[in-house]
């Protein structure tokens, strides 16, 4: 977010990567931190590069950044016009739009077909909100749903307290939501948590199937909490200032075969996280159900995260907009969720 390409989350440096004619006029540094070039990213990345050379005529192309895990460094090389298109996860991304924060709040989402309906309403707001800050807004990259993946088992707040819960340093959300359910996180860097679930530093980690496939996180841990605590979703921006400088031509290009590569890639990383959990059983990690009664404990602390950001990082007006879409595809859709 294999043949399973589980090496698409990469913690090495990458190295650039070109790939078209060397007279191609429009050269954009894509920098891609968790993402390597095997990967079902880098897989559609570089498809969607081979046609954008294709259909310009070998005068617009990609030079990919592949790796490295450093989604702050990224933001700033993004700042600084080292790179000009950036692919990110979301805590990533609130560096440059914080009210984006609101797409993978705990427990909001049950379900794709629910995130789709949302994200469907909320996508044309977001692409505005990223122009005021001087960025195109070229397409969502998910990853899949997020479980809680651990040594020993974990199904309510009273077993996370008594763990060595991980939060990713650079997720406010995530670490507000471990501390009013389990105490204080750990927090670290995403590529301190092979060596720090390896020395039994931390021992619970939030993971989509795929993500904890690709990172080697697995060998490690022995559960999966059967409960979505979160939509991991990301998307690909462009700084707006090199967007202005291509032609009226290439920028009809440039969005029109991103679109395209963006939804392609969301479908293939959905199927690719069912085919990590049968992988995951296969390999002996045990699923664990939790009750109905402390699933709605979840989700009340859930609620009160989602109100501790309002006015924070996103809007109270924002939140309310996303709760009234969801009652409403819960109402007329499809209640129960299906993925």
């Amino acid at each position: 977010m294999i043949k399973f390409r589980y090496s698409l989350i990469a913690l090495v440096v990458g190295l650039p990567l070109s790939a078209g004619p060397a007279t191609a006029e429009e050269v954009l540094k894509l920098g891609a931190p968790l993402v390597t070039e095997a990967s079902s990213w880098g897989t559609h990345f570089k498809r969607m590069n081979a046609e954008l050379i294709r259909e310009s005529g070998g005068e617009l192309r990609f030079q990919f950044y592949f790796g490295g895990g450093d989604e702050q460094s990224a933001v700033e090389r993004l700042r600084y016009n080292q790179y000009d298109v950036v692919t990110l996860t979301v805590p990533g991304l609130e560096e440059l739009l914080p009210e984006l924060a609101v797409m993978q709040l705990p427990m909001l989402f049950s379900s794709y077909d629910e995130l789709d309906f949302v994200r469907e309403h909320l996508t044309d707001h977001m692409a505005r909100q990223f122009e005021r800050n001087d960025y195109v807004f070229l397409g969502w990259g998910d990853y899949g749903f997020v479980y809680l993946f651990s040594v020993e088992p974990v199904r309510t707040q009273t077993d996370l307290q008594r763990t060595r819960f991980w939060v990713w340093d650079l997720d406010p959300v995530a670490k507000a939501f471990a501390a009013r359910a389990g105490g204080e996180p750990i927090l670290l860097p995403i590529q301190n948590v092979l060596g720090s679930l390896e020395a039994g530093e931390i021992q619970t980690i939030p993971a989509s199937p795929l993500a904890c496939i690709a990172l080697q996180w697995h060998p490690k841990l022995g559960y999966m909490t059967d409960m979505k605590l979160s939509a991991g979703v990301g998307a690909t921006v462009l700084n707006k200032g090199r967007f202005d400088q291509l032609s009226a031509e290439h920028q009809e290009l440039l969005m029109r075969t991103a679109q395209k590569y963006h939804m392609s890639l969301g479908t293939q990383v959905r199927a690719e996280n069912e085919e990590s959990i049968k992988t995951l059983l296969g390999r002996g990690i045990q699923v664990l159900t939790v009750p109905e009664r402390e699933q709605l404990k979840w989700k009340q602390v859930a609620g009160q995260v989602h109100d501790q950001f309002a006015g924070v990082l996103y809007s109270a007006e924002l939140l309310e907009r996303v709760r009234s879409l969801l009652e409403e595809y819960r109402q007329n859709g499809n209640p129960r969720g299906s993925d």
